[in-house]
C-alpha cells in the first residue's frame, strides 16, 4: 500500500486590532485599525446621540498609491505604528462633510516639509 499524502496544514495569520479614542472639539471619535496580512481595515465611529460609523478596506499597496508619504512603509504595521505616533502628537484630524464623506487628515513630515 502506497503512503498516502499527509495533509497540508495553514496556520492562520495573526489579526492585529487596535482602537484609538481620538477628541477634537466637542467631538469623540474611535478609529479602529485592523490589519491581516496585508490588508488595513479602518473603522471610525463617530460617538454621539446617533453612532455613525465609517469604514475603509485597502491593501498596504493601495495605501502607497494615496500618498508617498506611505511609500516608506514596508508592512501595516509600520502604518500601525506611525498611526500611534500621530494620534499621540495630535498630528491627526478628522473632517465629516455634509454629504458624509471623511477625511483623515494626517499631518506629517517628508523631507523636512510639513504636508497634509
Amino acid at each position: 500500500m502506497d503512503n498516502a499524502p499527509l495533509p497540508i496544514f495553514k496556520t492562520p495569520k495573526e489579526t492585529i486590532s487596535e482602537v484609538f479614542k481620538i477628541k477634537q472639539k466637542e467631538k469623540n471619535y474611535k478609529l479602529k485599525v485592523e490589519i491581516f496580512d496585508e490588508n488595513i481595515c479602518l473603522n471610525l465611529l463617530e460617538e454621539k446621540d446617533i453612532m455613525e460609523e465609517y469604514g475603509i478596506n485597502l491593501t498596504l499597496n493601495e495605501l502607497k498609491q494615496i500618498h508617498k508619504i506611505f511609500s516608506m512603509f514596508n508592512s501595516c504595521q509600520d502604518f500601525l505604528d506611525y498611526m500611534k505616533t500621530l494620534i499621540e502628537n495630535n498630528k491627526l484630524t478628522i473632517n465629516i462633510t455634509l454629504e458624509n464623506q471623511i477625511t483623515i487628515e494626517l499631518i506629517v513630515e517628508y523631507l523636512f516639509k510639513q504636508n497634509l
